[in-house]
């Protein structure tokens, strides 16, 4: 079985819409948020997961998503287990959040659909980035995007994972991944995201900032680079 993690911003959209086989999507965990009760059902879900995992194993090939690494690492007791992710330059990878949330797609979004309130309720500064109330250096600076990539591994190290790509190389790594793993991933990109004028200078002018605020995501960033080097 494969666990394939997606980490907002480092390239898993593209992947997700090419896997094959029996697939288990799970975009329901939420990792980001803090909100209490998601929290609560997050651990409802995992309990009936880890007591039916006989037939999770029976009836996917794949788990892939938004999921903490941890969660699903039980797995290993029944089956063969490959744990993969990518990683991005954790500065890049924050401003691609940032911008995202700043495009024309969120805005439609927040104008036209019902799903746009439950996406506060997991990101509370949504708003605030979409008033111009919170600057990319205040949101690089918020806890949950100090630690992102803490908050994905929970109990889980960099040393459980079969493999981890990393966005920067992704062709090499995509190509790494297929030959390994037996996949069949196209490295196409999508979900791009657009920089405006106003956001490159601020990037310019802060660069520093948000790379001192995201001191933890580079120590397992490098952690990281460091497996994909020694492959």
């Amino acid at each position: 079985m494969i666990l394939f993690q997606h980490i907002p911003k480092t390239g898993g959209t593209s992947l997700y819409k090419q896997i094959q086989g029996k697939l288990l999507s799970i975009y329901d965990d939420f990792p980001m948020s803090d909100n209490i009760s998601i929290s609560e059902n997050r651990e409802k879900k995992h309990k009936i997961l880890i007591k039916s995992k006989y037939e999770l194993v029976k009836l996917y090939d794949t788990i892939f998503g938004h999921f903490i690494a941890g969660d699903y690492i039980f797995l290993k007791e029944i089956t063969n287990v490959d744990l993969i992710c990518f990683m991005r330059q954790p500065t890049e990878r924050v401003i691609s959040n940032y911008c995202m949330w700043k495009s024309d797609w969120f805005q439609n979004l927040a104008d036209n659909s019902p799903e746009y309130s439950f996406h506060k309720t997991i990101h509370p500064e949504l708003d605030l980035i979409m008033s111009n109330k919170m600057s990319l250096v205040e949101f690089s600076q918020t806890e949950k995007n100090k630690s992102v990539y803490r908050r994905y591994l929970g109990t889980c190290s960099i040393e459980d994972y079969s493999f981890i790509g990393i966005t920067e190389r992704f062709n090499e790594s995509i190509e790494i991944i297929n030959k390994r793993f037996g996949t069949k991933f196209i490295p196409l990109k999508e979900n791009v995201t657009y920089r405006d004028s106003n956001i490159l200078q601020e990037i310019k002018k802060y660069y520093n900032e948000i790379e001192k605020a995201n001191e933890q995501n580079y120590h397992y960033y490098n952690l990281a680079l460091k497996t994909f080097w020694n492959k």
